[in-house]
């Protein structure tokens, strides 16, 4: 029982590192179309900062429930 926990959360963990970083990017593109040019380059550090917040979030979020569920 234990084994499989620890084989659940590795999977889940690895998963979550493989959707980081294209999450992210959607997640960016949609908060980023909403500026100006001039107001995104005000913007930008903000933008990336929240982005990978949410990101990070939804994806470790995700990829547990997912391994709970499936794996």
């Amino acid at each position: 029982m234990l084994s499989e926990l620890i084989e659940k959360l590795i999977l889940a963990t690895l998963l979550s590192i493989c959707l980081v970083f294209p999450v992210y990017k959607f997640i960016f593109i949609l908060s980023a179309r909403k500026y100006s040019e001039e107001d995104y380059k005000i913007n930008k550090k903000k933008l990336k900062k929240r982005s990978f917040i949410y990101s990070t979030l939804i994806t470790i979020t995700f990829s547990f429930i997912y391994s709970i569920q499936v794996f």
